[in-house]
């Protein structure tokens, strides 16, 4: 993985107080994440993704923006040059397309966002494959009789893994 200025220590706590009156959203999203079972490596990993991305859009937008005018289609497409202007690989890429991806997941659910702006992008191909895979994965540990609470550490697992990879 390609390291720089925007990879941080989960140690550190950064928080986007220029959005909805200074709430912080990672300190939540982390929480959403542990409470989904994700390894701490991958809880570390998506954090600083979201912190990149952020980082990224305070460069570039107005501090005074709200999270629904930030997470746009056109601000992920800006992004995702960025990161191709920045030397990151397809698979890099895509890693962090997908912790944004959960990320505004945990928005929608929490009721922040109306909708995933990821879930819109065209130039997803990576993560497709990698969703068909877990929905595979997953359908197969069902079949094996594995209980709902196995196959969510495995697919933690496997998510950690994929992020060490890339």
């Amino acid at each position: 993985m390609l390291l720089d200025k925007n990879f941080y220590s989960i140690n550190i706590v950064y928080t986007m107080r220029n959005m909805n009156n200074g709430f912080d959203y990672q300190a939540e999203f982390a929480l959403y994440l542990t409470n989904l079972q994700y390894g701490p490596m991958t809880v570390k990993s998506y954090l600083a993704d979201v912190s990149a991305f952020f980082l990224y859009l305070n460069t570039r937008e107005s501090s005074a923006q709200t999270l629904g005018k930030l997470a746009s289609v056109r601000a992920l497409e800006g992004y995702l040059s960025y990161l191709k202007q920045q030397g990151l690989s397809a698979l890099q890429t895509d890693k962090r397309l997908q912790a944004l991806s959960t990320f505004f997941e945990f928005a929608v659910a929490e009721n922040y966002l109306q909708a995933n702006p990821v879930a819109t992008l065209t130039n997803k191909a990576s993560t497709s494959e990698t969703e068909v895979l877990t929905k595979e994965f997953t359908q197969y540990l069902q079949q094996g009789g594995n209980s709902a609470k196995t196959i969510k550490s495995y697919l933690a697992d496997v998510h950690e893994f994929l992020n060490i990879i890339n």
